[in-house]
């Protein structure tokens, strides 16, 4: 990520029980939903990101293609699209 890495972290796609908020697009992770969850301590304080898939699948295809597999720090993946005029927010995936 650009910006401060986590001194420690874990990530993980979960399956939703309850409706939460994207941290990137604000869409709402409907029940059932895929979606990422990271969770990291920045400067000895604990943090937690969950994003739609749409933003997560956008964020590692930034990370794939950008010198040294760096992505924007959370929160910020819609002022990257921005600047690089990418559609935002990436379209939403079908259900399985």
């Amino acid at each position: 990520m650009e910006g401060e890495a986590p001194s420690v972290y874990s990530c993980e796609i979960r399956k939703s029980r309850k409706e939460h908020k994207c941290c990137e697009c604000a869409r709402i992770i409907q029940i059932g939903d895929r979606y990422q969850m990271f969770k990291g301590i920045w400067d000895g304080k604990a943090g937690r990101f969950k994003t739609c898939m749409p933003c997560a699948n956008f964020r590692d295809d930034v990370a794939k293609h950008s010198y040294m597999g760096e992505a924007p720090a959370f929160g910020y993946l819609s002022e990257y699209a921005d600047e690089g005029d990418f559609p935002w927010p990436p379209e939403a995936e079908l259900k399985d």
